[in-house]
């Protein structure tokens, strides 16, 4: 299987042609949208900070003509304003600014919506652009615009759906096509795929629709990739091209911290709801001051620490801080933390451990699968009741023959285990019940422990 090492060149110039050279190759969705205001100038400019090679723009234009940089065609999400920006002025979006707070994190920082031409006078000639004229009506003024850069068809891939009705015009000017289908259009792949240049996928499509479009010999792509589990499984498909959300932790391997970073207002790059496909509303909220995180979503819900993962020490601890801040949960209630993961996909405390904690004291860890009632308990042990509003810390050492777990670093609330069925790298928070009271966690560090645990 194909490694992101190397996928990252900072400083390095991309054309098309070497773009696709590459497998994988990388384009940063909306500017990498799990890390950075999505379409902003800061996307796009961190993005090939780290040495991404391609970027993917979309495009609206103004009630007054000027091409702008943004996905939906209203600004309802990301400014507040319900307005489409085709009955805008220019002028009319200077007064607006991008809020992905929700998204991103307390300390993120509201940003502006930028102009097409600025973002392609600053990376045109040193970058691939996927641009994508979102309202189907800029094509001419598009294409001109493009021409009007070096080498613009060394730089230039135009995206569009199947259904895009330019493809011929596009073509005719020396660029190569990038067209999408969603998971449910798979009757027009003969007729519409040998038109094309670049075919694509959602990343929920299905493994033999992936492989059916991949038979046909073009590169395929997909989007939005978000995780390492997700790469990892398209690659194995024969998926090439990966439009990727989370530039900074699916290009790489290994752990970007230590401890978390909810100090900092910001989510890392790699943590991540389990729920992706919710969107924005099941994003936990991170405590910049308290240097926390909490969920509170009214569904059985978790929290993917990708930014300290993988694990890559043998012998370790893993300490996590966890209260319920309003009131307890009913007795059978929990919340829980998952190691031994062996990839980051949201259901993969099912091939590692699944310790979870009542609000009687009660801890019990669990194996096989996600939660209380999937696992098969390996042991517990009781402990005392939790105060309302308290904090719990727990700490669990991990070696090669057993687990070893203690409460409140006291010796009489120990519970020692002999297992090594399971020492994947990855690791997550967990709120056990369907209900909307919030669990918060905080000081989750990850350490090397000499010798045995």
């Amino acid at each position: 299987m194909a490694k992101p090492q190397g996928i990252l060149q900072p400083g390095a110039t991309t054309t098309v042609e070497g773009l696709l050279s590459r497998t994988p190759f990388y384009v940063a969705h909306r500017g990498s949208g799990d890390n950075w205001t999505e379409h902003s100038m800061e996307s796009y400019a961190e993005s090939v900070r780290l040495g991404v090679g391609a970027l993917e723009v979309s495009v609206h234009a103004t009630s007054d003509g000027v091409l702008v940089c943004h996905h939906d065609s209203t600004l309802k999400r990301l400014t507040g304003d319900p307005r489409k920006i085709s009955q805008l002025t220019h002028a009319d979006l200077a007064g607006l600014s991008l809020d992905a707070r929700l998204w991103l994190g307390p300390a993120s920082k509201p940003q502006t919506i930028p102009d097409l031409k600025d973002v392609l006078d600053r990376f045109a000639g040193t970058q691939v652009i996927f641009i994508e004229d979102k309202q189907g009506t800029n094509t001419e003024a598009l294409l001109d615009l493009m021409e009007g850069y070096p080498n613009s068809t060394e730089h230039f891939i135009w995206k569009q759906s199947f259904r895009g009705a330019h493809t011929t015009t596009v073509q005719s000017r020396g660029y190569k096509v990038w067209g999408y289908f969603d998971a449910d259009q798979a009757a027009q792949f003969a007729a519409i795929v040998p038109t094309l240049d670049l075919v694509g996928l959602p990343v929920d499509a299905d493994d033999d629709l992936f492989r059916r479009l991949v038979g046909y010999g073009k590169p395929v792509m997909a989007w939005e990739v978000h995780t390492r589990s997700q790469r990892d499984r398209l690659s194995e498909l024969g998926v090439r091209g990966m439009m990727c959300s989370n530039i900074p932790y699916v290009c790489r391997d290994k752990a970007l911290h230590s401890a978390d970073t909810f100090a900092s207002g910001l989510r890392a790059a790699g943590d991540l709801p389990s729920d992706l496909e919710k969107g924005w509303g099941v994003q936990p909220i991170i405590d910049a001051t308290a240097g926390s995180v909490t969920i509170k979503t009214p569904e059985t819900s978790g929290y993917l620490l990708g930014s300290l993962c993988p694990i890559a020490e043998t012998n370790y601890s893993l300490t996590v801080d966890l209260r319920w801040p309003v009131w307890l949960p009913k007795p059978q209630q929990y919340a829980a933390i998952a190691f031994g993961q062996l990839t980051d996909q949201s259901d993969a405390a099912a091939t590692g451990y699944y310790l979870a904690l009542q609000p009687d004291g009660q801890l019990g860890l669990f194996s096989g699968g996600p939660g209380m009632q999937g696992g098969t308990l390996l042991g517990s042990m009781q402990t005392e009741n939790l105060q309302e509003q308290g904090w719990v810390s727990l700490t669990i050492f991990v070696n090669p023959e057993e687990i070893r777990i203690v409460r409140d670093s006291n010796p009489e609330w120990m519970l020692q285990i002999k297992n090594a069925a399971d020492r994947g790298g990855y690791i997550s928070l967990h709120k056990g019940y369907p209900e909307a009271l919030p669990v918060q966690f905080r000081g989750i560090t990850v350490a090397k422990v000499d010798g045995a645990a």
